[in-house]
């Protein structure tokens, strides 16, 4: 008699954890369903981010236009270029820092889908001509990012970015593929310091 009631309580008890598991998937069931896009991009999209090499596009165009004109202290190429033309009224640091970048060749774009609809995240390398260096190791300048107007026109935005686009900016900057890049520019540094003592003398200065 008593192994009965031993046995049906033990039957009750499992039957309750079974009913409350049970219960449980439904209720995972349905968040799962519900959130699906979200857990989807989670799981697989979020340290992925589409990066487009490009060399011969509007906005690799414009890029290659604004670093040429760093080179050359053109305000009047800069300034048609930007949205806030007026950070060339003093070209001072501009003409003192194209003393030493004397040039940019081979530029390659790394563009990225903004946060905001028609908006770019542009990483930009390209062999660099230093004053008094022999070689012209790669380079990869600070970020750009680029708008397009409601015409089509593509534009460096060179206004102080606001919080969410540099938190952005820093999340895409860790992506997988950006640090690749990262990594090329920085091993072909090195590559010009271990040949070249002239890079060498100006690369130990500069770090």
């Amino acid at each position: 008699m008593e192994d009965r009631e031993r046995k049906n309580k033990i039957k009750k008890m499992l039957i309750a954890l079974w009913s409350i598991f049970i219960i449980m998937l439904a209720f995972l069931s349905v968040f799962v369903f519900l959130n699906w896009n979200d857990i989807w991009n989670d799981l697989f999209n979020s340290k992925r981010v589409k990066i487009t090499e490009d060399k011969s596009s509007e906005i690799s165009v414009l890029v290659t236009a604004y670093l040429e004109g760093l080179s050359n202290a053109d305000d009047n190429t800069l300034m048609r270029l930007v949205l806030d033309p007026t950070q060339f009224n003093d070209m001072t640091v501009v003409k003192s820092r194209s003393r030493v970048i004397t040039e940019y060749n081979n530029v390659v774009c790394y563009i990225v889908d903004g946060k905001e609809e028609n908006t770019y995240i542009v990483f930009a390398v390209a062999n660099i001509t230093i004053s008094g260096v022999d070689s012209t190791p790669l380079d990869i300048m600070p970020p750009f990012v680029i708008v397009r107007d409601e015409k089509g026109r593509c534009w460096i935005d060179n206004r102080p970015k606001d919080k969410e686009t540099e938190e952005y900016i820093d999340e895409i900057s860790g992506d997988s593929g950006i640090q690749a890049i990262y990594k090329k520019v920085k091993d072909d540094q090195e590559k010009c310091v271990d040949e070249d003592p002239t890079f060498k003398n100006f690369y130990e200065k500069l770090y």
